[in-house]
């Protein structure tokens, strides 16, 4: 089955589709968009927060799937993550439980954290 973007998806069908499959289906959303998102650089293990947008991206998430009850929440313990979960956690039905751990973290980037996509210096330069 390929996946659908969320604003080619129903509400009934997201609940049809999580319903059928019962209490084993995984749910995966991306983190909210933050500043640098915006401006187009690597994040990588950077510690940023949702700007915004990404902050009201977060409220739509949620209430995209209020009504979807979830017993858990696993996030990355970076706060992008955390605030995302947490706007989902708040709005649910059934009010899960946030678990963060750093092993869910993006992959770390090192010295191009911070550059312009695209447009990395060269390491050592």
């Amino acid at each position: 089955m390929t996946p659908t973007p969320l604003e080619e998806t129903s509400k009934t069908d997201v609940l049809r589709f999580v319903r059928a499959r019962g209490p084993h289906c995984l749910i995966i959303a991306r983190h909210g968009e933050t500043e640098w998102n915006a401006k187009g650089k690597m994040q990588g293990q950077q510690d940023t927060s949702l700007n915004n947008r990404g902050l009201t991206q977060a409220r739509e998430l949620s209430r995209f799937l209020r009504n979807v009850s979830f017993d858990r929440i696993f996030a990355s313990s970076l706060e992008r993550s955390r605030q995302t979960a947490r706007a989902i956690a708040d709005g649910n039905v059934g009010k899960p439980k946030i678990i963060h751990s750093a092993s869910l973290r993006e992959t770390a980037l090192g010295t191009l954290e911070g550059e312009l996509i695209g447009r990395q210096s060269t390491a050592g330069s």
